[in-house]
């Protein structure tokens, strides 16, 4: 399986091959973002044991997730890349489906989105906004 990358650090897609297919993953819009929300709230309790979700929490936890709840992460795959469930659930292979959430992964930049996270809530605590509402 040979996988070809297209990418542009700056760019709001990214380009790969999975089975021959051209797939471009897009920035998710702040309404995928609450749909991927609400769908990993649907997960077993099983994977909260993981405690605060991370990249590398989510890539161990991908064997519990297809084993326990492979309709929830078949959705979670569907927001994020706009592939069908169907499709995803027959035709992607766990070589596949690491392809595409780790394609995923990188055009989000969910490293650099939780570091300007970090950022605005310590400039938030320095410098609490004002609002012009009356106490």
């Amino acid at each position: 399986m040979t996988e070809k990358k297209v990418v542009d650090l700056h760019s709001k897609s990214k380009t790969i091959i999975i089975n021959g297919k051209k797939v471009v993953l897009k920035k998710l819009a702040l309404g995928k973002y609450a749909a991927i929300l609400k769908a990993f709230k649907k997960l077993p309790e099983k994977l909260g044991q993981f405690g605060a979700v991370s990249n590398e929490k989510i890539i161990a936890a991908l064997p519990l997730m297809i084993s326990d709840s492979l309709p929830e992460l078949l959705q979670i795959l569907s927001i994020a890349s706009n592939i069908p469930v169907k499709e995803l659930e027959e035709e992607y292979g766990l070589d596949d489906t690491t392809m595409l959430l780790q394609g995923i992964f990188e055009v989000n930049d969910f490293a650099l989105v939780k570091k300007n996270i970090q950022r605005l809530l310590k400039t938030v605590k320095q410098k609490p906004m004002k609002t012009g509402l009356k106490k």
